[in-house]
């Protein structure tokens, strides 16, 4: 029945575990992740190649605080650099194919912790992104 769907991640997250099913097409495949910072992109969970990011900042998801306050260093990984564009395996996608440009669509970053689930959300990633918190209901 998988077959008929494309490979995703599909995360269940608690303050105390992370749970991640993957479907890569042919197989599926569970993963319990340790507390801490994660990127989960279409090429798998914490690949090698995006290790850089791990040097970012822990972020500071206190409901109410920007989007810039709450993630620092993150909203700048998502808006440029080595992570996006033209990179051999960006974090977002954009290519021009034709004369048109294609690309990622939209980003969103998740907390979860002490203080609660943190979701923010952009419909335009890259260097003009907007960036808001999802108010999610308790």
């Amino acid at each position: 029945m998988l077959r008929a769907f494309d490979a995703f991640h599909l995360v269940r997250a608690e303050p105390t575990e992370i749970a991640v099913t993957s479907w890569d097409g042919t197989a599926v495949t569970h993963r319990l992740l340790a507390p801490g910072d994660h990127v989960i992109v279409n090429q798998g969970i914490d690949v090698n190649h995006f290790a850089p990011l791990r040097a970012a900042a822990t972020p500071d998801p206190k409901p109410g605080l920007s989007s810039a306050e709450a993630w620092g260093d993150w909203i700048a990984l998502l808006s440029g650099g080595e992570f996006t564009g033209a990179a051999e395996r960006p974090l977002l996608v954009r290519r021009e194919v034709d004369g048109l440009l294609y690309g990622s669509g939209s980003a969103s970053l998740v907390a979860i912790g002490e203080p609660g689930v943190r979701y923010d959300f952009t419909a335009n990633p890259g260097p003009d992104a907007v960036w808001g918190e999802i108010t999610l209901p308790n």
